[in-house]
């Protein structure tokens, strides 16, 4: 097979029940120039048999085992790695892609081949009420079609999730961007990253990809669980890490703080037991010492 243009990159971690619609989704495009990279993140149900059953005569599909469960942050590394695509697409393996999403990728590609990273919007979906929602989030849903410019004064206004964007292989690895690996909010991280290198960027205006929401998903039960929490403290400890690093901590300070804040509220509003308030109390403060502010209370 010639290089593909797409890399799509699929974790896999207990999705038996959602895997086929995904890759279907994917293999049902009329644009078929791409790869799907299916990362096997350990799983221990039947997803892996569910996949095997799909890929046997497709080349354009290939499994990639990890031998230990690793999050999903480590799944897009290792899918990453292995990518030969021009435009790396993240597909989370509960969610699907609208049918015209690849051809429609293509085509901007195509009219805008200098483009670093291409937005888009979505649908989500309440499994357990099947209502459909277009894009929730705010200020992103209002978005015209168009470039867009990222910058210190409206960094915080956008959705940072990973899987409604195309990125530009070599933009990924020429700059070593990567998600981090072994905590959840990876994607809070890596927008950060990927953003603060002033990267050419164009939304579609057209809802390619159907988020599921699920009731026992990870994300859909963050509020309550404390390893959650501690993680979005690292996120927040790697992110000072990165800008000060870079140079860019003063041109960003605004809205690092406003992270921050927000990142504090979430701990201090959630039902956290009372050891584990204590534990959370203690991080918040190891944090602000790390990047020399006053402790929290």
């Amino acid at each position: 097979m010639n290089r593909p243009l797409f890399s799509i990159i699929v974790p896999v971690y207990r999705v038996e029940k959602y895997i086929q619609d995904c890759l279907n989704s994917i293999l049902t495009q009329s644009f078929k120039n791409f790869e799907i990279l299916i990362v096997n993140d350990k799983t221990n149900d039947d997803s892996i048999n569910s996949i095997k059953n799909i890929i046997k005569n497709d080349d354009r599909i290939k499994l990639i085992n990890h031998r230990k469960n690793k999050g999903l942050g480590a799944a897009r590394n290792t899918g990453l790695r292995h990518a030969k695509g021009k435009y790396i697409l993240c597909v989370d393996s509960d969610d699907w892609l609208s049918n015209d999403c690849l051809e429609i990728l293509y085509q901007t590609t195509m009219n805008l081949p200098t483009l670093n990273v291409i937005w888009f919007k979505y649908t989500e979906i309440n499994e357990e009420t099947g209502n459909y929602i277009n894009c929730t989030y705010t200020h992103f849903k209002k978005l015209p079609q168009g470039f867009i410019n990222i910058n210190k004064n409206n960094i915080q206004d956008f959705a940072v999730m990973s899987w409604n964007k195309l990125y530009k292989t070599n933009f990924l690895k020429k700059n070593k961007l990567r998600w981090p690996e072994g905590c959840y909010f990876e994607d809070v991280e890596f927008f950060y990253k990927v953003h603060t290198k002033n990267p050419k960027i164009f939304l579609i205006d057209k809802n390619l990809y159907i988020y599921r929401i699920r009731q026992n998903s990870i994300m859909n039960n963050s509020a309550k669980n404390y390893k959650m929490a501690a993680d979005r403290f690292k996120i927040t400890y790697n992110l000072y890490r990165y800008l000060k690093k870079n140079n860019l901590f003063e041109k960003y300070k605004t809205p690092f703080f406003e992270h921050l804040g927000s990142v504090i509220n979430t701990y201090r509003n959630n039902s956290f037991s009372k050891e584990e308030k204590k534990e959370l109390k203690l991080e918040i403060n190891q944090m602000l010492e790390k990047i020399k502010i006053f402790k929290g209370k």
